[in-house]
């Protein structure tokens, strides 16, 4: 699965690099981030999470530039966000960049691929842009208290 560690950095110190278990201390709460060393393993731990979480709806996001949507799925996930729920995402293929607001507001520089498992407090705000321009990413969502995906985007009033 992970060829690459979950690995982060703040956006303006690239050279300081932290692993999962700094990335869960820094932004706390009830923040995860798991590196599934399997696809066995991922798909144990989003059984665990559904049963924990009270999971009520899943979807898959698909990322790709051979689809028509892809200029306008980038831009609107690339906007910094918030949902009224946890994000609970597991990244099953491609890597990109999930860029997460510290509690200081900093941004921390999450980089994402195939096996990684990452759960966020409601609230928390976020971006997501793709690492190639060439490469297909597919998302396995999980939400709990909504149907769909919703989203506060910071500045809208």
């Amino acid at each position: 699965m992970p060829e690459n560690k979950l690995m982060a950095w703040y956006v303006n110190e690239p050279g300081k690099v932290m692993d999962a278990q700094g990335i869960q201390q820094i932004i706390g709460g009830s923040a995860l981030f798991y590196e599934a060393p399997s696809a066995e393993d991922g798909a144990a731990m989003l059984d665990r999470i559904r049963r924990e979480k009270t999971i009520r709806f899943e979807d898959r996001l698909y990322i790709s530039p051979r689809r028509d949507d892809y200029a306008s799925t980038t831009e609107m996930i690339g906007r910094e966000h918030k949902h009224p729920d946890e994000e609970v995402r597991y990244f099953e293929q491609g890597t990109g960049y999930l860029d997460v607001r510290d509690p200081a507001d900093r941004w921390l520089r999450l980089q994402v691929g195939p096996g990684h498992l990452v759960v966020l407090p409601a609230h928390t705000y976020h971006r997501f842009s793709p690492a190639s321009l060439q490469e297909d990413i597919v998302v396995h969502r999980l939400f709990e208290d909504v149907d769909a995906w919703t989203a506060d985007f910071r500045g809208d009033s």
